[in-house]
């Protein structure tokens, strides 16, 4: 779920304000700090997938079909994409 609420962020930023990937990533890193540890392995995959993400966005692809193509969906098939070093616990 938080990559669903971190790709939406994503994509607001980029539709209303046309940001950098750059200004983005320091708003998403922003909200990472102020949340739990919990997610912090997710946001740090989100924002070292930042360019990918963004290109998806660029595409119109839908939100839940990012967290699925980078591997951050629950029910993704395709969670292996995922590098072993970042669920390393």
């Amino acid at each position: 779920i938080e990559c669903m609420v971190l790709t939406s962020i994503i994509k607001g930023e980029m539709d209303l304000l046309n940001n950098t990937v750059s200004n983005i990533t320091s708003i998403i890193k922003e909200i990472c700090s102020e949340e739990s540890r919990s997610i912090a392995k997710e946001c740090e995959y989100m924002v070292s997938s930042m360019n990918h993400i963004t290109s998806l966005v660029h595409k119109n692809v839908n939100v839940t079909q990012i967290c699925r193509d980078i591997g951050m969906c629950p029910n993704s098939t395709n969670s292996s994409t995922m590098p072993h070093h970042h669920m390393i616990m």
